[in-house]
């Protein structure tokens, strides 16, 4: 079973997993490697291995690396997510053919029964010039935006390819102005039949590099604060806390801690990414109905 959830904004938003227990992921800020302001040195990203299923990153000009974009006119201040570091994928020499992203295995498997939130930080960079020395580069035309897709992914090699279980696939394309962040937030819940209960849990960052406009074809995609929670499943969207399987005054206090933090897995009616009247109904509802 899966649930996709868009979160529209950032600002006061904390992981959708609260009160799951935190998977580790290694360098999950893009603070590892070091970029002083204004600066993006390109190159491997810590911790993370590049998805390249075209070979796009042995072309000059497509590049995986980080972004400082502090005290430069990359991010509106105070927009990265996490740190001072964001994870980039530029492509700007093989613009529609294909997409370039990063990826990381996890030491977590899937578990049965088990609900995994998986949260990132989206970043729509503006046009600019870095700082000194990267200035020497020029001004960078990143006008438009190429869209991006967030994958979780159970399995790697040699038992197989990885098989994705929940997928964002560009729900946020339109909705990211440029020079902030938007956060993706994804859900699944492993079921015992899933065969591929026991394999490796897998994280994907993808540049989906599809031509936005051909004056602003968008080119780079940036990443940061990649958090992944687990949680035991509940009964229903309103088993929000334990003991699960039970709906008692626990599960309302934890909707209503959620609600007041803008938390995205509280979001249960439309418009999505805003927190009213609506979200706190269809929770009472929910609640109502009761566990099967």
């Amino acid at each position: 079973m899966q649930r996709l959830v868009t979160v529209t904004t950032f600002l006061g938003l904390i992981a959708a997993g609260a009160g799951g227990a935190p998977v580790a992921v290694e360098n999950h800020g893009f603070e590892a490697d070091f970029a002083a302001d204004g600066t993006f040195p390109v190159g491997p990203v810590s911790g993370w291995e590049a998805y390249d299923p075209n070979d796009l990153l042995s072309v000059g000009g497509n590049f995986t690396g980080v972004v400082n974009p502090n005290n430069s006119p990359f991010f509106l201040p105070d927009q990265l997510p996490e740190g001072n570091n964001a994870a980039l994928l530029f492509i700007s020499n093989a613009i529609g053919l294909g997409p370039v992203g990063l990826s990381q295995t996890l030491d977590a498997t899937l578990e049965a029964g088990m609900t995994y939130t998986l949260s990132v930080g989206v970043g729509n960079i503006a046009s600019g010039t870095g700082n000194p020395p990267f200035d020497q580069f020029g001004f960078f035309d990143l006008d438009g935006f190429p869209g991006y897709r967030v994958e979780l992914l159970a399995g790697e090699p040699p038992l197989g390819p990885p098989s994705v279980l929940v997928a964002d696939d560009n729900t946020l394309f339109g909705a990211i102005p440029e020079g902030e962040f938007r956060f993706s937030v994804i859900e699944f819940t492993a079921e015992a039949s899933d065969p591929r209960i026991g394999l490796p849990l897998m994280i994907r960052l993808i540049n989906l590099n599809e031509q936005d406009t051909p004056e602003d074809p968008g080119i780079e995609v940036d990443f940061d604060d990649v958090r992944l929670d687990a949680s035991p499943a509940g009964c229903s969207g309103a088993d929000l806390s334990a003991p699960f399987g039970v709906l008692d005054v626990a599960d309302v206090v934890t909707f209503l801690q959620r609600f007041g933090a803008s938390d995205g897995s509280v979001d249960l009616a439309a418009p999505a990414g805003v927190f009213d009247v609506a979200d706190v109904v269809a929770f009472l509802q929910l609640f109502g109905v009761g566990c099967p």
